[in-house]
């Protein structure tokens, strides 16, 4: 493709991939597409680039001035960036709505880099057990009688858990007592929360899901062994305690954290009429009990049906397979899922190549 159709093609509102290479044409697509209406976006390096003023096809990344790429010269196969037409007669921005709490700006944020426009709506907050003397408790046994294996099914419940033995006053003992216990973690982000104190786990879920725990719990040794498991919030995961319990000697639960709902019923309400008038072109799931609170919502206001028909026509994206498999077992379509490295900038990047895509 040459210079100036490359120019003729954005200027008319398309967002175009191109690859990536080292080479350095003497064309300029500035003389053919008014550069201050365009950005780059980079699937390997995860940046954005302005393209204002910058000769030929070079893009300067802003986190690596020194490294210049040319776009669409080269056949040979490689990374790929998209550009994207941001003027508002080229291309409207696509409008992602986000019930993350947690890392609500930092997602947010994210998308707003690549050009999007953010709706958000927390579905829920995620708070300390109100039962601390329970929790307190279980840390207290942990420490005192070791257990044989222990079983971290979230990041966020071993934050907590270390959070309750501070306020306790006993993070020197827990955090030895996880030294010396071997350490199985669901997914990725027990092992993050874990590197925090110079530890990690000893074996990885074959899969981040409840299945991957028990496939992976098969090739160990359970006759007579202690068994400590953090909860994903209040489920009591009877799957996982089904198949624990007559292999085990005890399986000893721990449940650090609830969700609560973040946002009144009003805003989800309207959430769901944007939906349904086509304002929204995406919706990024992060967690399932983000899935369960827009869907009961949606329930007790009649509006399950225009939920079901709003998500049906809008691309939903999931930030992993535990987040995929809820949707998908209410009948709701997935289109964008990370297909290894399941966090917010993996998520963010396949959503936006899927927009820009669709666009």
């Amino acid at each position: 493709m040459s210079v100036s159709e490359i120019g003729k093609q954005l200027n008319a509102g398309s967002n175009q991939q191109f690859p990536l290479s080292a080479e350095r044409p003497d064309n300029r697509l500035q003389d053919h597409a008014p550069m201050a209406n365009f950005a780059v976006y980079s699937g390997q390096d995860d940046e954005r680039a302005s393209l204002a003023g910058i000769a030929g096809f070079q893009l300067r990344f802003l986190h690596s001035g020194a490294q210049c790429f040319d776009i669409g010269r080269t056949r040979k196969p490689g990374p790929r960036v998209t550009v994207m037409n941001l003027s508002a007669e080229g291309n409207r921005r696509s409008v992602v709505a986000l019930p993350e709490t947690r890392q609500l700006n930092v997602l947010a944020e994210l998308l707003e880099r690549r050009g999007a426009s953010v709706v958000r709506c927390p579905m829920v907050a995620i708070l300390d057990s109100p039962d601390a003397d329970s929790v307190i408790g279980w840390i207290r046994r942990f420490i005192e009688d070791p257990m044989d294996l222990f079983i971290i099914y979230t990041g966020e419940g071993l934050e907590r858990l270390l959070k309750f033995a501070a306020r306790a006053e006993l993070t020197d003992e827990f955090v030895a007592a996880l030294a010396r216990t071997r350490k199985l973690a669901r997914g990725p982000k027990p092992g993050r929360a874990l590197r925090k104190v110079n530890l990690k786990p000893e074996i990885a879920a074959s899969a981040p899901t409840t299945d991957g725990v028990i496939e992976t719990l098969n090739g160990l040794t359970l006759e007579g062994a202690r068994v400590g498991v953090q909860l994903y919030g209040r489920d009591p995961n009877d799957t996982l305690m089904d198949y624990l319990t007559p292999r085990c000697r005890t399986v000893d639960c721990v449940a650090p954290y609830v969700y609560a709902s973040e946002v009144d019923d009003v805003q989800v309400t309207d959430l769901i009429g944007r939906m349904s008038a086509g304002e929204i072109d995406a919706i990024a799931f992060t967690s399932k009990s983000q899935v369960d609170r827009l869907r009961k919502l949606a329930r007790r206001s009649g509006l399950e049906q225009a939920l079901d028909t709003a998500l049906a026509e809008m691309t939903v994206a999931a930030i992993g397979p535990v987040v995929a498999e809820q949707l998908r077992g209410v009948g709701v379509r997935v289109d964008v899922m990370p297909q290894k490295a399941w966090f917010m900038k993996p998520l963010v990047t396949e959503l936006t190549r899927t927009l820009a895509e669709i666009r």
